[in-house]
């Protein structure tokens, strides 16, 4: 059986990376994966929600694409109303998000986020499947499937695509 994602393993065909700060957002259309990373702290929640729209709006995003959120640069102080914005978003935007697998990759100095992201979790139920990791390579290998191979898929994956821009 030929693993769906090993094209991406060979190459990575990214769609034109969007900037917009403190966010970055990009889909590689090889891998059929969305990233979101949010590089500064966020004045407002409302800054990540516009990267997610972006994303949304790329011609290259289908209902359900996984998404990798990365958080590592990223304040470990949860914006203020984030629930509350989060909530409202999904309800709204959940047949655009159509049930994604969305992997967010936190370090262990983000431990003030876990309630913010357990709540965020069952907020979305049904427009995501929100699960946290402490590395891109288990991200990854979850947004990827239940494929035996997919660990050493999703290591060559984030060795083969920067996942941060310089």
């Amino acid at each position: 059986m030929v693993n769906p994602w090993l094209p991406a393993l060979l190459r990575c065909n990214v769609a034109k990376a969007v900037v917009t700060q403190p966010t970055l957002q990009w889909i590689d259309r090889t891998a059929g994966v969305a990233y979101v990373t949010v590089r500064q702290p966020l004045r407002a929640f409302r800054e990540f929600l516009d990267a997610i729209d972006a994303l949304i709006a790329h011609p290259a995003w289908r209902p359900g694409m996984p998404v990798v959120e990365d958080l590592r640069e990223a304040s470990s102080t949860p914006p203020a109303n984030c629930e509350t914005e989060w909530r409202a978003y999904v309800a709204t935007r959940g047949p655009l998000l159509g049930g994604c697998r969305w992997a967010v990759v936190t370090e262990a100095r983000h431990a003030p986020l876990t309630p913010v992201l357990e709540t965020a979790a069952a907020d979305a139920a049904g427009a995501v499947t929100l699960q946290r990791f402490g590395n891109m390579i288990d991200a990854h290998d979850w947004v990827m499937g239940s494929c035996s191979v997919n660990k050493i898929h999703a290591w060559l994956l984030v060795l083969l695509c920067p996942l941060s821009v310089a």
